[in-house]
């Protein structure tokens, strides 16, 4: 009964070792010391404005396609310039205004709205994913992934690039659906003099354009 004791402490203790070790692996401390350093760099910022290119895969589909932007942030608002329309958030509504059709909606804010923008993306890490530092390359920018929590959700894994200065260079989103979105920022630049209503619409400022109001 007694070796039948010690066997069972042993095999418990051994998987505890074991469970103990799977867990760091899946949230490792390296990982967040960069990823608490990098979210610092982006929060620290009164403002920024950085220009991206993104590219999209559809491996199912078979489609490939690429576009350029800029995005400017403060706090939660954000002005998005891409594919020839310019979208405008506040942190209580969302402007998409089209030049080509002389025409801008306006609707309320979603929660998903703000999940994987440039202005939110570093600090996703924070809940619902696990995360390992992949590999510090040569050039000393580290490689760190970060995999859903739930597998049901629509974005499973997220690859960061990150700087040697703990500044994001590019990030991959791999959705479940089999598209991937690979965003590289080209330029980053501090802003201190952006106000509130550069991330609003203003409809006498445009003659002759329509509004849409969905709210």
């Amino acid at each position: 009964m007694k070796r039948f004791s010690i066997l069972t402490l042993l095999i418990l203790g051994a998987y505890y070792v074991a469970f103990s070790q799977t867990e760091a692996i899946q949230y490792d401390p390296e990982a967040k010391q960069l990823l608490d350093a990098m979210s610092a760099n982006y929060q620290q910022a009164q403002g920024f404005v950085a220009s991206f290119s993104q590219e999209m895969s559809d491996k199912v589909g078979q489609i490939d396609e690429s576009m350029k932007g800029t995005i400017t942030v403060m706090g939660d608002k954000y002005k998005l310039e891409v594919s020839g329309q310019e979208i405008y958030n506040d942190g209580e509504n969302i402007w998409t205004y089209s030049k080509e059709n002389a025409e801008v909606t306006v609707r309320q804010q979603e929660p998903e709205d703000q999940q994987m923008n440039l202005n939110s993306i570093v600090e996703v890490y924070k809940e619902g994913y696990k995360y390992v530092l992949l590999a510090q390359k040569e050039n000393g920018n580290s490689v760190v992934d970060l995999d859903a929590e739930d597998l049901e959700k629509p974005v499973r894994k997220i690859r960061m690039i990150i700087t040697p200065k703990e500044y994001l260079k590019s990030f991959t989103i791999f959705q479940t659906d089999g598209i991937d979105f690979r965003y590289n920022i080209e330029s980053f630049e501090e802003k201190a003099d952006l106000t509130e209503d550069f991330f609003t619409f203003n409809v006498k400022n445009h003659p002759g354009v329509e509004l849409i109001d969905f709210r």
